[in-house]
């Protein structure tokens, strides 16, 4: 169960029109009071498949307090993420997978990216899949996955270590 967000923590809400589709509703989690200096690294955290998002939730707040703007959405179809991402100007794209998920959304996602003239918005994912399926995804973009069991530490220090901001111009 997730504690109350810290008041250090500042949620905004934003609601996005997706093409034809209904308004969705997205939080974007940053820690507040640190001023106005150097441009945080923005990523969006989503999942695709079926199951509880609380470990979604907990990491996102987790990437907040280490120092990155989270952004978290329930949209699931690749054009709803991609959407999403560039609506927010991120720099990353973290998909968990759940039950369910259609690894065919990867390569979506990426031709979407590449079709926007945004391939500069890395994308990982993590969670469950087939050990066969792995390779798969990794042909379709994905960066890096990380299997059920990698700990919220392990994927800050990896953040950290190979997630730019990446925008151009910055």
């Amino acid at each position: 169960m997730m504690e109350p967000i810290a008041e250090t923590q500042k949620i905004d809400y934003s609601v996005h029109h997706i093409k034809g589709g209904p308004a969705v509703e997205i939080f974007c989690l940053r820690n507040a009071g640190r001023g106005m200096g150097a441009r945080k690294l923005r990523m969006l955290l989503c999942r695709l498949g079926e199951g509880h998002k609380g470990a979604l939730l907990n990491l996102a707040r987790t990437l907040s307090e280490a120092g990155f703007e989270v952004i978290y959405t329930d949209l699931q179809e690749p054009e709803a993420i991609v959407s999403s991402a560039l609506q927010e100007s991120v720099d990353h794209i973290g998909i968990t997978t759940l039950p369910g998920a259609d690894i065919e959304a990867f390569r979506e996602i990426s031709r979407l990216l590449r079709e926007a003239e945004a391939d500069h918005i890395t994308v990982t994912a993590g969670g469950y899949l087939d050990d066969k399926d792995i390779p798969q995804v990794k042909g379709y973009g994905v960066g890096a996955f990380f299997p059920k069991g990698t700990t919220f530490r392990q994927l800050v220090e990896w953040a950290k270590e190979n997630i730019t901001i990446s925008r151009p111009g910055e």
